[in-house]
């Protein structure tokens, strides 16, 4: 039985040395955690100063940057997002173990009790040769994939903050629309109201009032319509940025355009270097080509060696090496390894696609942007004529010289116009917005302390 005991105790030991873990609950939320003010936490002062970006202050009136960078610090998503890195970081954790040793232990009790004869046992510590050859391997593909998890992380905080931006960009431009729709509905009631008591004194005739009636409900019409898209956009605007809906907050002002993007040319050029979804997809395919790597290696014989101590049923104690290893004949590992590769294939092409598809898209906005850039001139040409024309027009229209048929077509017409510039400017501002996302071009308010940057 001595061998039995010394088994008992190598066991008992290893248990011992051992560092245990102990189990904890961790009860899910029952409330929300959306932010309660449009401020930004002081402990994330660091990393957006670091980052070349100011937070916003107590000023109730955001600019477009400050909705993009209260995106990435506040929503809920990215949040959860944000856990994949931690996964990836204990993944990382956990390949750099190396691997424990084996112990076989067995013990033969007689079941003949005759003279001479004792229980027999073997105690064999072993260890496996190749999960430390391929260890290497699994720390470079687990650190490539913590990698790829961070920088994925980060693009969807860029995907994020270029949908706040958006719709910022879309609710100061339904502000301007809201602006002008009042106004036209004030006008077109006022022609309404000063053409009724025209009728009632018969100085008109009912198909000028009945003009008047109609232009006033399609522009009471467009300006509810507008109302609730400005509510709706309000609080899409505020999910994004992980506040409450019922929290007030100004939307800070616009330039007419925005800026151009320069250097358009040298940003695709270096795109693969900068990009973060190009960045974890080339992570990702560093990892395979570990994963690839190590399939090779597993093609070879899986040793292990140990040592060998034993006692048989006569009372014979015997020691000597072990070794324990496969025969690379049928499988030799071929499938996996063809697998592997045939994964790193696909991870290939999808890297070379969406480079082909980020250009495609630049040099697509970029012809958008030309051709949008050269209505507006025709445009603002056509509202000031206009403007011009009905204001003339109204004159000769308060004091019955000119036909309130003719009038309102004209109103109808400058409305038209103005709406189409503010389209126009709204697309514009838009596709750059697409376009600066795409280039990686901004400032470095989407580096957070969890990312990783080549």
């Amino acid at each position: 039985m001595a061998g039995a005991r010394s088994a008992i105790a190598i066991v008992s030991s290893c248990t011992l040395v051992a560092a245990c873990q102990s189990y904890a609950p961790l009860p899910l939320p029952t409330s929300d955690n959306l932010a309660t003010t449009v401020t930004v936490d002081p402990a994330q002062q660091g990393w957006l100063i670091k980052s070349g970006y100011h937070a916003p202050g107590s000023d109730p009136a955001l600019s477009m940057w400050d909705a993009a960078t209260l995106a990435v610090i506040n929503n809920p998503d990215l949040k959860a997002a944000v856990n994949s890195v931690k996964v990836a970081d204990a993944k990382l954790y956990a390949a750099h173990l190396i691997p424990d040793p084996q112990l076989t232990w067995s013990i033969d009790a007689p079941l003949e009790h005759m003279a001479g004869l004792v229980s027999a046992y073997g105690i064999m510590p072993s260890y496996d040769i190749q999960a430390l050859i391929l260890h290497r391997s699994e720390v470079r593909g687990a650190e490539a994939s913590r990698r790829q998890s961070a920088l994925s992380v980060e693009w969807q905080a860029w995907q994020l903050a270029q949908k706040a931006r958006d719709l910022f960009i879309q609710g100061k431009f339904l502000e301007e629309k809201l602006v002008l729709l009042e106004r036209n509905v004030a006008l077109f009631r006022q022609d309404y109201d000063r053409e009724k008591k025209a009728l009632a004194s018969g100085d008109v005739t009912f198909a000028a009032v009945s003009a008047d009636l109609v232009a006033l409900a399609d522009a009471d019409r467009d300006l509810r319509a507008a109302r609730r898209q400005a509510a709706a956009n309000q609080i899409a605007l505020a999910a994004v940025m992980g506040v409450r809906p019922e929290i007030a907050f100004r939307l800070g002002d616009l330039s007419p355009l925005p800026p151009n993007v320069i250097n358009v040319d040298a940003l695709l050029a270096s795109l693969p270097r900068r990009r973060p979804d190009l960045l974890a997809l080339r992570a990702g395919y560093e990892s395979q080509e570990a994963t690839v790597r190590r399939a090779i290696l597993a093609q070879f014989p899986s040793i292990s060696i140990g040592v060998n101590r034993s006692r048989d049923n006569t009372d014979v104690n015997a020691i000597g090496p072990g070794v324990t290893m496969n025969l690379p004949i049928f499988n030799r590992n071929r499938g996996q390894i063809a697998a592997e590769r045939a994964t790193r294939d696909q991870l290939r092409a999808k890297y070379q696609a969406r480079i082909d598809q980020s250009i495609s898209d630049v040099r697509a906005i970029q012809t958008e942007i030309s051709l949008l850039k050269q209505e507006i001139p025709s445009l603002e040409w056509s509202v000031g004529e206009l403007r011009s024309a009905v204001a003339h027009a109204r004159h000769g229209f308060e004091t019955g010289d000119f036909p309130a048929l003719n009038f309102v077509s004209m109103q109808t017409s400058l409305n038209a116009k103005e709406l189409e510039l503010l389209d126009r400017r709204q697309m514009i501002w838009q596709a750059a917005n697409n376009m600066a996302v795409l280039l990686a071009d901004g400032p470095r308010e989407l580096a957070p302390p969890w990312t990783i940057r080549q």
